[in-house]
């Protein structure tokens, strides 16, 4: 019973780690994609012919 229960303690463990990876990998992804957003946002904006640095 005690080596099932370790195994199952470290089952979920595994899971645990799986799931906060795949969420940071998530949160990872939509920032690097609200970044490129915003570069192309502010790319797009100078095409005014406002030269000011």
């Amino acid at each position: 019973m005690r080596i099932l229960y370790l195994k199952r303690e470290y089952w979920e463990a595994a899971g645990q780690q799986i799931l906060a990876a795949n969420h940071t990998r998530f949160n990872l992804g939509f920032l690097l994609s609200e970044r490129v957003n915003l570069l192309k946002f502010d790319s797009n904006k100078p095409d005014k012919g406002d030269d000011t640095l």
